[in-house]
């Protein structure tokens, strides 16, 4: 099997969907060997923000010497952006020899269970595969959606991280924010340790049931007031460290936090308090404020996987290196043409906020293309008032929603907008009517901005 029967392979599994189990991926694990468990792993959920976090941890553990592998999703542009070791692509090879691997299991499964294994299943299956071949020290692992009944909830983490809960994916894991974080805590597991970056009491009051009943020791983010602007106190000062974290999930203490302290040629200068060290003068080279809770929750996690302070300067030399391409990534500054994922309304407040604070331009021009099932309305109320023009498009993925039913709700706005159906020729309008000082942000879905990639890179 090659590279691209492996892909069809995959690809004709997709019609399975999504059905709520781990029985078939234990299943197809025990018979592969159980490769989870041959590696150490920090597990991450939350609503955004998981590969961001993903890709700041896996590279501070591995300038610190550690095999590291990471898995995330979705792709991008190719399937092999999933599944990484030491910041390396699995080749078409591997890819490809790994699926020859597993699929005689995959088809003893589906032959055993009423329902087949679904397309993350199997490739979530491939990553454990991969990583344990490639004998890493560590795999850092994204959930696909919520934790309870993720295919990667098999894992048993050294370390299980919770990024802040929002309302997403709400016809699969609730309704309401509580009822997400009961599905998303669930990666919490007696035998390791955990943090979480949420401060909402009755989200944070989840997390803690969770980690008493599992006894887990809790580390919890240091919630600072809104951010005045910069240089001017945008932090209070870093305290003393003290013992920190929650010991057992039973006591009040916070256990990490982080400080702005400026921003200059498109990296923050910050500190951040760890649970072990505080870190001074670091260098991000992100843009979005939210990374900067991403990289404290990162440097959190890998002090308590290390088990001590982390060397300050590896650390340094690993946060000069983050890359997280389709988060806010600025792909070209002739026009200024901005990538972001946004797919849901925390995620657009974030971008609305970015664009506002952080970048340049005399008009802003969205071009837009969401996944039907999200909530459309409040992405567009983030966005939409800061744009002077509006292009709505599709993606081709099937549950993207039609440009009909977006021009309905953008109607809704006092704004100018066109309608362009191809993604492709929504760019070009939107290139067309820039001026040389104006910015364009292509946003609404990662299948969205990886797609764009592709085109704008062609």
């Amino acid at each position: 099997m090659d590279f691209k029967e492996a892909i069809q392979y995959l690809e004709s599994t997709i019609k399975y969907g999504i059905n709520p189990s781990l029985s078939r991926i234990i299943d197809l694990c025990n018979r592969l060997g159980n490769p989870e468990r041959k590696f150490k792993v920090i597990h991450i959920t939350g609503t955004n923000g998981k590969t961001s976090t993903t890709k700041i941890i896996s590279s501070i553990l591995n300038q610190m010497g550690f095999t590291v592998g990471a898995y995330t999703s979705p792709h991008l542009e190719t399937v092999r952006e999933r599944i990484v070791v030491n910041n390396r692509m699995i080749s078409e090879r591997d890819f490809a020899e790994c699926i020859s691997k597993i699929k005689p299991m995959v088809e003893e499964v589906n032959k055993k269970h009423k329902e087949h294994l679904t397309y993350f299943e199997i490739l979530t299956a491939l990553a454990f595969v991969y990583f344990a071949e490639k004998e890493v020290d560590c795999a850092v692992i994204e959930v696909g959606m919520g934790g309870r009944w993720d295919a990667t909830n098999i894992v048993v983490p050294d370390v299980a991280v919770v990024l802040k809960i929002r309302l997403d994916h709400t016809d699969l894991l609730g309704n309401t924010i509580v009822e997400i974080a009961k599905e998303k805590s669930k990666i919490v597991k007696k035998g390791c340790k955990a943090i979480t970056s949420e401060s909402q009491k009755d989200v944070l009051r989840i997390i803690r049931e969770r980690c008493r009943r599992e006894k887990v020791e809790l580390k919890v983010y240091e919630d600072n007031p809104p951010l005045s602007p910069l240089g001017k106190g945008a932090h209070p000062p870093l305290s003393p460290l003290g013992k920190g974290g929650i010991k057992g999930g039973l006591s009040d203490e916070k256990g990490f936090s982080s400080i702005i302290k400026s921003k200059k040629d498109g990296n923050w200068l910050i500190d951040i308090k760890g649970i072990y060290s505080a870190y001074k003068n670091l260098k991000l080279p992100l843009i979005g404020r939210h990374q900067i809770d991403n990289c404290a929750a990162a440097v959190a996690a890998v002090e308590l996987f290390y088990g001590k302070a982390l060397p300050v300067e590896k650390l340094k030399k690993a946060l000069a290196k983050v890359k997280c391409f389709g988060r806010l990534e600025l792909v070209s500054e002739n026009p200024l043409i901005v990538l972001d994922g946004a797919h849901n309304p925390d995620g657009a407040t974030a971008l609305s906020r970015a664009l506002r604070d952080e970048f340049d331009y005399e008009h802003l021009i969205l071009i837009i293309a969401v996944l039907y099932d999200k909530d459309v309305e409040s992405i567009f109320n983030e966005l939409i008032p800061l744009a002077s023009m509006v292009v709505v498009t599709q993606n081709s993925n099937n549950r993207c929603a039609p440009v009909e039913f977006l021009k309905e709700i953008v109607a809704g706005f006092n704004c100018d907008f066109m309608v362009e159906p191809k993604l492709s020729s929504a760019i070009k309008a939107g290139l067309d009517y820039s001026g040389k000082d104006d910015l364009i942000c292509i946003t609404g879905s990662l299948y969205t901005v990886g797609e764009a990639r592709e085109i704008l890179v062609k």
